[in-house]
């Protein structure tokens, strides 16, 4: 629900306060790209992240105590050339698994995207890509990790076998 950097939405903060009064638990969603919304490092962008992120949490917590709220951090990395998400690269993989250590270090449930690939289809790019991210954010202790199956081309494309592959890739993930 945060627009990076730094900034509430007005719809998603109306949707926010009408889940927080319905009882639903609320996913606080950061999701600033770095290079061009977020700081260009990686620890910067993890800053702004967990920054708005908390702030977010704040905002829960000013309307109801208490109230059940996942740790959201979705920073992106940008490809500098592009100006493209790039969500298969390595940068992707360690700030992910730098903000679930972020939200173990508050002790809040985190979740965060991992599963994403630069490929366009199933290919070996794909299953490196996916693979690395999601084990990455399995190691770190997440506790929900979304996009993680049949995204591609960074979040632009969807492949229905990738469903099939990356059901089977996230069961062993899970045995880590």
């Amino acid at each position: 629900f945060v627009v990076p950097p730094m900034k509430f939405a007005e719809d998603a903060c109306g949707v926010l306060e009408a889940c927080v009064e319905g009882g639903i638990p609320i996913l606080l969603l950061s999701a600033g790209q770095a290079g061009a919304t977020a700081p260009a490092a990686i620890a910067g962008a993890v800053v702004q992240a967990v920054a708005e992120v908390l702030a977010g949490l704040v905002y829960v917590n000013a309307i109801k105590p208490g109230h059940p709220a996942i740790f959201g951090t979705w920073p992106f990395v940008s490809d500098l050339r592009t100006g493209a998400m790039s969500g298969g690269s390595a940068e992707q993989a360690v700030l992910t698994a730098a903000c679930a250590q972020m939200a173990q270090f508050y002790d809040l449930p985190g979740g965060s995207a991992a599963g994403m690939t630069d490929s366009k289809l199933p290919d070996i790019q794909s299953g490196y890509e996916k693979g690395i991210t999601d084990v990455m954010a399995g190691l770190a202790g997440l506790n929900l990790v979304y996009e993680s199956a049949g995204m591609h081309a960074s979040l632009l494309g969807f492949c229905l076998e990738s469903l099939i592959i990356d059901n089977d890739m996230l069961g062993h993930c899970l045995r880590c």
